[in-house]
C-alpha cells in the first residue's frame, strides 16, 4: 500500500512562536517526489508558510495548521 517510489524532504527556515505561545508560523523549503502511472518520477518543490495554533481544548503540545500558503 502506500505511493510507490514517495519522498518528501522539508528544510524549515524560519520559525516563531507567538509570546503567548498560542500561535505559530513556520517558512519552509521541501522537495518531494513519487512514481508517476507510466513509471516516471513525477517531482515538486516549493516554498510555503505555515500558520499554525495551539488551542487550551486541544492535549498540551498539539498545533493545528490553521492557514497555508505557497510563497
Amino acid at each position: 500500500m502506500g505511493n510507490p517510489g514517495f519522498t518528501i524532504d522539508w528544510q524549515i527556515n524560519r520559525l516563531e512562536v507567538s509570546r503567548a505561545g498560542d500561535l505559530a508560523y513556520a517558512i519552509y523549503t521541501y522537495q518531494m517526489s513519487l512514481d508517476g502511472p507510466n513509471g516516471k518520477p513525477i517531482t515538486d518543490q516549493g516554498k510555503d508558510l505555515a500558520v499554525l495554533e495551539r488551542s487550551s481544548r486541544m492535549v498540551l503540545g498539539k498545533w493545528s495548521l490553521i492557514l497555508l500558503i505557497r510563497i
